[in-house]
């Protein structure tokens, strides 16, 4: 994570909350993230912040 450039994992996470909120794919978004050194607890994160949480 020291490594990594913070303002572009920022922007991969809210381009994932962005496509969330709407009908595309997430697939190639996430991909993104990963690639830019997005933790999955981040990629959950953002989009927990989206749908929120199963409950069952």
């Amino acid at each position: 994570k020291a490594n990594r450039d913070q303002q572009t994992v920022n922007e991969k996470l809210l381009a994932i909350q962005e496509a969330a909120r709407g009908t595309n794919n997430l697939m190639p978004y996430v991909i993104d993230a990963v690639e830019h050194h997005c933790t999955l607890g981040e990629i959950s994160h953002a989009l927990r912040a989206v749908w929120g949480e199963y409950k069952g």
